[in-house]
């Protein structure tokens, strides 16, 4: 009888105790905002849709949006981590501009953001907060964006790339007959020689290679489907190489990890071959930041003799070396991680967006014809001339229809799928209290930006959003989702077109103090690669088997085709 109460006894405290984990392990919505009643119920929250909806899709960001729809609401919450706090997600382009550009001492950057690059970039700017690190950080790398050095030494390493890959295509096409050949690594590839050039100063030469390949393979019998790929060899590639796309790769195991920071130290640590390829990149930015400290020490260095980027940090290091009297620290943490910080940037999210323009471009031929008619009309003198454009003249004339195709490509496919901070206060977003701590979402596509925007009481804004009302325009709802460039033009005040940035929503780069730090970079790769190539080639339609827009989502949202069928112009 004893034994059987203490069973009882034992069970019914497992029991109580069970139900009381439980209990404290369901999410906790926060008060005011709404959520899916169901999701509040399980112990995984949103997660089984959000898992459905990634495994059918290859992208989690539409997820988002999806809720915000489904709910009908501007400003929602999401149970996605279990354990953790709700994610506020906010569909709205005038509230995340006032939340990122003028509400900084609210808002900051997220720790869901930095756990992403703790382990392959523990010390880069964009993951820690704002504060007096984070400008020295900012402050060593600040000067590589500017417009003498980005004119001066960048445009050049980027405009010898995008020469190097349309001698590429030229292969391709010659060898593929008038079939369509997919691109998407040759983009790729063609951005990270363009950073790796700009970073360090010379290129990877993953191009070049592929470039000697095909030069040397003859031209087969032309084939009777001419929709068919044209199915190519491809060069072998560097071990540095390798080493840079397999550690860059590997940001998708604390995207997908429920402790990411732990799971991915772990995988660098101890898994084979990310092991080697963290030791081969450490090994080949040490050699380059020495080869770096070796100029800026001889006797010849000066402000003309800067060749890339990582002469720019040093000359930064040894300058602020002399200011604060200490010795040169030539090759420290910080430096490794901001200059591979600027490949990762450089290569992944440039490049994804060249896909996309090029993608949207081959299958708007209307927009093509008309860019090719604007950039003819523009650099006139030259096309008389038999010639291309020069880097020079590439980044001083103005286009307003190039600016506005480049735009609305951006507009339709951002770099920054998702821009995300964090409460450091205790706050309000559109009138809704966010606890501090809180994680906040800003999806870049969605209601607002591709789909029509909520309608909100202008009262539940701060008075800044408010009184930055009329900063930017609005789309009109019946053509929000449609590609269309002529919606950034408009008339100056003597009847000429011209580019206007703020005709309305769109983030590609985040905003404010926060915002890509590459921005310039990339928007000056992307001005030159389609101007060129547009003025070089015909991009003529593509089958609609191997034209899909479908995505792939990882660091940035890139599409899972990118093929192209071109004819040489010039």
């Amino acid at each position: 009888m004893f034994l059987t109460t203490v069973y009882f006894a034992s069970l019914s405290a497992a029991l109580v105790l069970g139900y009381l984990v439980y209990k404290a392990a369901l999410p906790k919505p926060i008060p005011g905002i709404p959520y899916n009643e169901y999701a509040a119920g399980r112990i995984t929250g949103d997660l089984p849709e959000a898992i459905r909806y990634e495994a059918e899709r290859s992208e989690m960001t539409g997820f988002l949006s999806q809720q915000l729809i489904k709910l009908n609401e501007p400003v929602i919450q999401l149970f996605l981590r279990p354990f953790g706090k709700p994610w506020v997600v906010v569909a709205d382009f005038k509230e995340a501009q006032d939340v990122m550009v003028r509400r900084s001492r609210e808002f900051d950057r997220s720790q869901f953001f930095s756990d992403i690059f703790k382990a392959t970039l523990p010390t880069h700017h964009a993951g820690l907060r704002l504060g007096n690190e984070w400008k020295a950080h900012r402050r060593l790398v600040g000067d590589t964006m500017s417009p003498q050095f980005l004119d001066q030494v960048l445009s050049k390493r980027v405009y010898e790339s995008i020469n190097m890959l349309h001698r590429l295509w030229n292969e391709k096409s010659r060898l593929a007959l008038g079939r369509p050949f997919t691109a998407k690594n040759d983009i790729l590839n063609a951005s990270l020689d363009t950073i790796f050039a700009a970073t360090f100063g010379s290129s990877l030469q993953v191009t070049s290679n592929h470039v000697d390949l095909l030069s040397k393979l003859p031209s087969g019998e032309r084939p009777e489907n001419n929709d068919t790929e044209a199915e190519l060899p491809v060069a072998p590639t560097s071990k540095e190489y390798d080493a840079t796309v397999t550690v860059t790769a590997s940001s998708e195991i604390p995207l997908k990890s429920p402790s990411p920071v732990l799971h991915h130290w772990l995988a660098m640590n101890f898994h084979p071959k990310l092991r080697m390829a963290v030791s081969r990149k450490n090994k080949m930015i040490n050699a380059e930041l020495e080869k770096a400290y070796k100029r800026s020490s001889s006797s010849s260095a000066h402000q003309g003799s800067l060749r890339c980027a990582v002469d720019l940090i040093m000359q930064n290091e040894v300058q602020m070396s002399k200011k604060e009297g200490r010795p040169v620290q030539w090759n420290t943490q910080v430096m490794r991680d901001e200059l591979f910080g600027f490949v990762i940037a450089g290569y992944e999210t440039t490049g994804t967006v060249m896909q996309w323009a090029l993608k949207w471009i081959s299958s708007r031929q209307t927009v093509q014809t008309k860019l090719r008619s604007e950039l003819h009309e523009a650099f006139r003198e030259v096309l008389n001339a038999g010639q291309d454009p020069t880097v020079e003249a590439l980044c001083k004339t103005k286009v307003p229809y190039l600016d506005a195709v480049i735009e609305e490509v951006m507009r339709h496919t951002s770099a920054t799928q998702i821009v995300n901070r964090v409460a450091t206060v205790d706050t309000q977003i559109l009138g809704i209290h966010i606890p501090k701590g809180t994680d906040v979402f800003f999806p870049n596509g969605g209601p607002s930006f591709l789909t029509p925007a909520f309608d909100i009481d202008e009262n539940s804004r701060t008075q800044s959003s408010r009184e930055a009302k009329a900063a930017y325009g609005v789309w009109d709802p019946s053509t929000i989702g449609d590609f269309l460039p002529e919606r950034w033009l408009s008339l100056d005040d003597n009847g000429k077109q011209v580019f206007n940035p703020r005709a309305g929503p769109s983030m590609p780069f985040g905003a404010g103090i926060r915002s890509c730090f590459g921005r310039k970079l990339a928007e000056m790769q992307l001005r030159i690669l389609v101007t060129l190539t547009v003025w070089r080639f015909d991009l003529q339609p593509v089958p609609e088997l191997l034209s899909t827009y479908k995505k792939h989502e990882l660091l940035t949202s890139a599409p899972q085709q990118c093929y192209l069928r071109l004819a040489k112009l010039h």
